[in-house]
């Protein structure tokens, strides 16, 4: 039976990679068996994260060195011979890679677009080279082959997972609407989730904002921004440069729970990411969720939110750069409500047929076990 270590940067936090990490933890124990995947996590839980709790066997607690010196110890005292040692970032590739070699054993990694875009060290590139490797997206993987420094015969993709029996089309629910002070009628409503702070400024919510203010839109139309972090007021700053402060809804953190029902009351969602040092999405799940809702979006052309959705079909796609194309698009899908809701339909569906939980489970499964058919001489020796 496979037994495997595995290591994330945290699983408690609402950033896209704990939530993948939760969801490929869910996915090997379900594969495995709970007794056979022990689970290390560098962060501890904080406020702001996840509504449901997960199970870890070690907590490192922080990123002081401290910290990082026992979740070291905790992948060391866990080997074993002919082990699975999976890290769950980057940047943990140096200490599965020694691990795995010295006990016979293999090296897992997740990549995501984001660490690749930004400057890695040569140690964990090496590192990297010598591991089994999943990416969130075609778009990371593809950049990390041409890099050179991922080996495409033992490296796959396996998007995030939507969960599709709770972001699924449904009708408006008037409480949520009251408790975020969104009216329950049937304007163009524009909607961004994510983090608002200085290292999320890929996502874009100014460049947004400066878009719908620009485009000619039903005069009761509304960009609502949910989320939290030190840019809320930079961002309520801009709307009303803007001109358009009193359609610019900035609502706060939305919890898990109310989720499906915020993005319900939306007519279309809309990130349109940019890709840079430092900045970039995989591929991101708010919009994902949003399609499972049939809720159309607008996403960029420079990193892996081109996966998202089908331009013309299911979204579209746009110039990252240009705010023109962006507003363009607003104008669009508030002109053609019919040929929107269509394209809500087809997220819908899309995402029910693509990004499912039970999918993202099945491809580890045969990811596993792609890996346990390659003969042990040639792990050594990759190792």
């Amino acid at each position: 039976m496979t037994r495997i270590v595995y290591g994330s940067p945290g699983l408690f936090d609402m950033g896209g990679i704990a939530r993948y990490g939760r969801s490929q933890v869910r996915a090997l124990k379900s594969i495995l068996g709970g007794e056979n995947v022990e689970v290390l996590s560098m962060l501890a839980p904080g406020p702001g994260g996840f509504d449901e709790p997960i199970e870890v066997d070690l907590v490192a607690g922080g990123n002081r060195p401290s910290n990082k010196v026992r979740f070291a110890l905790a992948f060391g005292a866990r080997a074993r011979p002919g082990r699975m040692y999976w890290s769950g970032h980057l940047n943990y590739t140096p200490i599965v890679v020694p691990l795995a070699a010295a006990t016979g054993g293999t090296a897992v990694v997740n990549i995501y677009g984001l660490e690749l875009w930004t400057r890695r060290s040569k140690l964990r590139e090496r590192c990297l080279a010598k591991c089994w490797v999943i990416a969130d997206c075609n778009a990371t993987l593809s950049s990390a082959v041409q890099m050179g420094i991922v080996d495409p015969e033992r490296s796959t993709v396996i998007h995030d997972p939507v969960d599709v029996a709770m972001f699924r089309p449904g009708a408006i629910d008037l409480e949520i609407a009251g408790r975020y002070g969104l009216v329950p009628d049937d304007r163009f409503r524009v909607m961004f989730l994510g983090r608002l702070d200085e290292g999320s400024r890929h996502k874009g919510p100014d460049r947004l904002i400066r878009a719908f203010a620009r485009a000619r839109l039903p005069k009761d139309a509304e960009l609502v921004i949910a989320g939290s972090g030190n840019q809320v007021e930079i961002l309520r700053g801009i709307a009303l440069q803007s001109g358009k402060g009193d359609r610019v809804k900035l609502i706060g953190r939305v919890p898990d729970v109310d989720l499906p029902a915020v993005y319900r009351l939306s007519t279309v969602f809309a990130l349109v990411s940019q890709k840079f040092d430092g900045g970039g999405e995989g591929i991101p799940l708010t919009p994902l969720e949003a399609g499972g809702c049939a809720i159309p979006s607008i996403v960029g052309n420079e990193d892996g939110s081109v996966e998202v959705c089908v331009d013309g079909e299911s979204g579209l796609i746009v110039s990252s750069r240009d705010e023109a194309a962006f507003s363009n698009a607003l104008e669009t899908l508030a002109n053609d409500r019919e040929r929107t809701r269509r394209m809500g339909q087809a997220a819908a569906a899309r995402v029910q047929s693509h990004f499912s939980y039970e999918r993202f489970a099945a491809q580890h499964q045969q990811f596993i076990e792609r890996i346990a058919a390659e003969p042990l001489v040639t792990k050594r020796e990759q190792l």
